[in-house]
């Protein structure tokens, strides 16, 4: 049986197009992402800790200071 890509265990594939499409509605304010969580690069243990745990409802964040 093929794993769906919300599977425990699984990675999310999407072909580039989606990706694409997807990017455009965020970039338009269609659409709003979900952010659980933010951490600084420096707390990349902690985020991985936090992602693993699968307890989060949105996406995990990961600010890179420019």
């Amino acid at each position: 049986m093929k794993a769906s890509p919300c599977s425990p265990g699984s990675a999310t594939v999407v072909p580039p197009e989606v990706f694409a499409a997807l990017v455009g509605y965020v970039e338009r304010g269609e659409i709003t992402p979900v952010v659980a969580r933010t951490f600084r690069l420096e707390e990349l243990a902690a985020a991985q800790a936090a992602f693993m745990t699968r307890r989060h409802a949105g996406a995990i964040v990961i600010e890179i200071a420019t």
